[in-house]
């Protein structure tokens, strides 16, 4: 597995983690604003690295300048202006929209996965009383 895929699959683990730990419950008032800065900037990180070791691998240009910026203050901008620098519009377009997919059903499946094996007696899809 190279760099750039190992980067994705530590998102998405990532991600995972953070759909079971909010299903679950585990952290609460102040914890869990502290929680969602720290999940905010590790998202931002290992998507930074991630178009670095993209553009290392496909010998396009490093994420720096504005674009940089972009990627660190408003990630989903700053990703999609790198993948539409780096790539053709319509393969840019497919790219982001899997990205995003793929965070999407990490948190899903981490949320049912605690739904599952944390709160039994509740479950997906039964009616909590």
């Amino acid at each position: 597995m190279g760099r750039r895929n190992f980067l994705y699959a530590l998102l998405l683990a990532w991600t995972f983690a953070v759909g079971f730990i909010d299903r679950a419950g585990l952290l609460s008032g102040g914890l869990s604003s502290m929680f969602d800065i720290a999940h905010l900037a590790i998202l931002v990180v290992l998507t930074w690295l991630w178009c670095n070791a993209d553009a290392d691998a496909g010998g396009h240009k490093r994420v720096a300048g504005l674009i940089g910026w972009a990627m660190v203050l408003l990630t989903p901008v700053g990703l999609g202006i790198y993948l539409f620098r780096s790539r053709t519009p319509g393969l840019a377009t497919l790219l982001l929209i899997g990205y995003f997919a793929g965070f999407a059903a990490a948190y899903l499946a981490g949320w049912y996965a605690a739904a599952l094996l944390a709160f039994p007696s509740v479950g997906v899809g039964s009616a909590a009383t």
